[in-house]
């Protein structure tokens, strides 16, 4: 199988600017501008196969939803919440939990879970438990 260049047809980049002094479009201008000057330089993406970079654009409200995660605090937050968990047959609460509160809270636990996994393995944040051979090495 021949070798085919590779494609992205989406490339996020956040930038920060004052709505009193410019807008989205005018911003895209900008960096459209500096973009075409530096990649006019000769041999400045030579040693990159010299791909080719061609107009952008600012992209309409992003449907992404993306999360801020403190992984040692995430970890902590999931440590105390199992430990809530486990103490709930223990009737150390004043009112009794039902049985759907149990699933409710063990549903967010699940999610955090989740969360906690998805953030390790795509984004390298460090919020999963740690476990006892972990703590050995």
């Amino acid at each position: 199988m021949a070798d085919r260049p590779l494609k992205t047809t989406r490339l996020t980049v956040e930038v920060e600017y004052d709505p009193q002094f410019t807008d989205p479009e005018g911003l895209a201008c900008a960096l459209d501008r500096l973009l075409e000057t530096a990649l006019s330089t000769p041999g400045i993406m030579e040693d990159y196969g010299e791909p080719t970079v061609r107009a952008f654009f600012v992209a309409e409200a992003s449907d992404d939803y993306r999360l801020r995660i403190d992984g040692p605090l995430l970890r902590e937050q999931r440590r105390l919440l199992l430990t809530l968990l486990d103490r709930t047959g223990e009737q150390v609460l004043k009112t009794p939990i039902s049985r759907n509160e149990r699933a409710l809270l063990e549903g967010i636990a699940e999610l955090l879970a989740e969360i906690a996994d998805q953030a390790h393995d795509r984004h390298g944040i460090d919020c999963l438990e740690s476990t006892d051979e972990d703590a050995d090495s």
